[in-house]
């Protein structure tokens, strides 16, 4: 059965790029190549960004295998080229930015919406998935109403300095006891609240009801 990993291979060969290459270009290890090639994990939205951004590619390529393999012309990189790279423009593509994993808790009472936030976990985030880790924040995405979107268990990183509600942005909310990851939009008649996974049905509430924590600005799955 054809899969998303099929093309990464087909993509990464086009290159002229061993495993262990283009995990490096990408900040993840050779194994997390080798089992999205042989289709033991899907591609997260946070990678594919990535191969995007880094290589040009056309995502509808990756995941489909229809369309050109890259958006525009590219002057494809031998391994020996890629060697000749400076010490110090290596380490930049490869530097990480370390994020907190919070645990976040909301309560509702006196009027409002509180939540406290505790840190479980510093995570290491390629810098070509964030490129400022500044008011940046990460946590874990629970349960399939944003699929095919986020998945189960998937990260997503935060920007906490966007609380104001943009149509279709994706925001990690506190609505009463309830920590949500979900798609806003602005109505006539409040806020709605979008599930991606239309299984879900859509909300309405009033915006006095939700505490905006931030803007989801990328994701990764753990390998």
């Amino acid at each position: 059965m054809e899969h998303s990993g099929i093309h990464l291979k087909e993509i990464r060969k086009n290159l002229n790029l061993t495993q262990q290459r283009l995990a490096e270009e990408l900040g993840i290890s050779k194994q997390a190549i080798s089992k999205i090639e042989v289709g033991t994990n899907e591609l997260s939205t946070g990678l594919i960004l990535a191969l995007k951004e880094r290589f040009d590619i056309n995502p509808d390529y990756l995941l489909t295998g229809e369309g050109k393999m890259f958006q525009t012309k590219i002057n494809i990189k031998t391994i020996d080229e890629l060697e000749k790279k400076s010490e110090n423009k290596a380490q930049e593509q490869l530097e990480f930015f370390q994020l907190n994993l919070l645990n976040i808790t909301c309560s509702a009472g006196g009027g409002s919406i509180n939540y406290n936030e505790e840190i479980i976990e510093v995570i290491p985030v390629p810098k070509v998935i964030v490129s400022n880790p500044k008011n940046k924040d990460m946590i874990t995405v629970s349960g399939d109403s944003m699929f095919p979107t986020l998945q189960d268990k998937e990260l997503v990183v935060i920007d906490k300095s966007k609380t104001e509600i943009k149509d279709n942005k994706i925001f990690v909310i506190c609505v009463g006891d309830n920590v949500l990851v979900k798609r806003l939009q602005i109505s006539v008649h409040g806020v709605r609240i979008i599930s991606d996974n239309k299984e879900y049905p859509v909300e309405t509430i009033s915006p006095d009801e939700i505490k905006i924590i931030g803007q989801v600005v990328a994701s990764m799955k753990r390998f």
